[in-house]
């Protein structure tokens, strides 16, 4: 019998045991992009399929990269960027010594993601900026 009792909180402190730190950073930052490329279809007032035809790509690939499935390589992001007119800016720092990098949790602005730990140090930016 499944405890549906259970806060949604313990369930992610749970499951985020069980996942690695690098794991997690990627769900983030694909998650961010996804919501970038369907923040820029909606503004343009397409649907999937027309965006896919602006796009060059099939209909299939845009619901992959809005849904966060589509693990994008760094020049296949610059590709995407490039025909929507936005510039992927990468940043990645040393996690200082003595944080946790268990205690990750991230920032999020207009268009980009900053993975930060408790000290507000930054470990890992990933911005599109349009």
């Amino acid at each position: 019998m499944r405890n549906l009792d259970k806060p949604l909180s313990a369930f992610i402190d749970e499951l985020s045991e069980k996942v690695s730190d690098s794991v997690l950073m990627a769900a983030e930052i694909l998650s961010d992009i996804s919501l970038d490329v369907l923040s820029e279809r909606v503004s343009l007032g397409m649907n999937q399929k027309e965006f896919a035809r602006h796009m060059n790509v099939s209909q299939g690939m845009i619901s992959k990269w809005e849904s966060g499935s589509y693990n994008f390589t760094i020049k296949a992001l610059c590709e995407v960027c490039e025909k929507i007119r936005m510039v992927p800016k990468l940043v990645i720092e040393k996690q200082h010594k003595g944080d946790d990098a268990n205690n990750l949790w991230s920032i999020r602005g207009n268009n980009s993601v900053w993975i930060q730990n408790e000290s507000n140090a930054p470990i890992h930016n990933i911005e599109l900026v349009g």
